[in-house]
């Protein structure tokens, strides 16, 4: 299945239709809420799910129902948890973003904790939009996106967040490139950036063109979105360019689909290819 997350519920797709998965206060095995953030297949057959208002459910393929996660943090702090952002992954723990707050969730015991991200007294105006999560390659960082304008760097095993303001252009996607570089999407090309150093540098393609996605697919290859409606496939030795055949002024986004494939979002249409 593929599993899509829209204002109004769950879509699932099973390669020939659709199923809509919507909250229902009669039916304790649906969805806990209407507008999804983010989903993460966090074991063999469960998916995790994060909405908007804050909720959390958790999908079992086996018996095809939800289940709602409790979320346990102080009365004082409440407020802050009115909105999921993302979701990220290790191989022991799961991390939900809730903007200054990020949920850690332990897999085996479903103990949980809570990690702050002090934005108010160093980045008093970050507003944080999104949380896209990406582990890189040692497993022992994973890096945040903020928003289009700054991202954040956790210490898998302190528990600690570094914010860095990004101002060579607008960020619009990250993925993993070593065990402690990462890839930055941005108007101004593709970048690589060094979490040990601080170092940017550009990449060696799409220096100066804007990139809107990148990802790998399941035999690690890279695909890139660029120029709004151009792919690109970078293999071992070779790079493919992939005209994309929708309208010229359409943004896609891209996620690792199946080997050497991946699916394209086209937000103009709201299709996929």
């Amino acid at each position: 299945f593929m599993w899509i997350g829209t204002n109004d519920g769950v879509n699932s797709f099973d390669g020939y239709s659709f199923k809509n998965y919507v909250p229902d206060i009669n039916d304790s095995t649906a969805i806990s809420g209407r507008r999804i953030t983010a989903i993460r297949e966090i074991e063999n057959n469960k998916i995790l799910m994060s909405t908007a208002d804050g909720a959390l459910s958790v999908y079992d393929k086996r018996s095809r129902t939800f289940s709602p996660v409790s979320i346990n943090v102080p009365d004082s702090i409440t407020h802050e948890f009115n909105g999921a952002y993302g979701i990220g992954l290790t191989n022991k723990t799961i991390y939900v973003g809730f903007g200054n707050y990020i949920l850690k969730i332990d897999k085996e015991t479903q103990e949980q904790g809570l990690i702050g991200i002090d934005t108010r007294r160093k980045f008093p105006n970050l507003n944080i939009s999104r949380m896209k999560f990406i582990l890189l390659e040692d497993g022992r960082n994973m890096v945040i996106q903020l928003n289009n304008r700054a991202f954040g760097v956790l210490n898998i095993a302190t528990d600690e967040v570094e914010i860095t303001r990004w101002r060579q252009g607008s960020i619009s996607d990250i993925c993993a490139a070593s065990d402690n570089e990462f890839y930055l999407c941005t108007t101004n090309g593709l970048k690589i950036y060094n979490i040990s150093t601080g170092e940017i540098k550009d990449a060696s393609i799409l220096q100066r063109t804007p990139v809107q996605s990148i990802t790998k697919d399941a035999n690690n290859n890279l695909w890139l979105a660029y120029d709004n409606n151009h792919l690109m496939e970078i293999l071992m030795n070779s790079i493919q360019r992939i005209p994309y055949v929708q309208s010229t002024d359409t943004m896609i986004s891209l996620d690792e689909a199946f080997e050497r494939q991946v699916w394209v979002k086209n937000y103009q249409h709201k299709n996929f290819t």
